[in-house]
């Protein structure tokens, strides 16, 4: 799940790709993204170091889906909006 994370990170670097245009495809990423945030991390094993939670998947899934929404809004949506 990381990996698909970390793709899509550097999918929209740049610019939102043609691809990204089609209404249904965004919507389906972002559905995908407010449900890994949504999901409850499991206990199980859960590192309980807290230095060591931030290297653990789930974390860090839920870290890049933070920094994935706040690039989409601060680029894209705020400029939309202050036209």
């Amino acid at each position: 799940m990381t990996y698909a994370i970390l793709g899509f990170v550097e999918f929209i670097q740049l610019e939102i790709p043609k691809l990204l245009f089609d209404q249904n495809i965004f919507n389906a990423w972002m559905m995908l993204f407010l449900n890994i945030l949504e999901r409850p991390v499991p206990s199980e094993g859960q590192p309980v170091d807290p230095d060591l939670r931030k290297s653990w998947g789930w974390w860090k899934a839920k870290k890049w889906t933070v920094h994935i929404l706040n690039r989409i809004y601060t680029r894209y949506v705020e400029v939309w909006i202050n036209l």
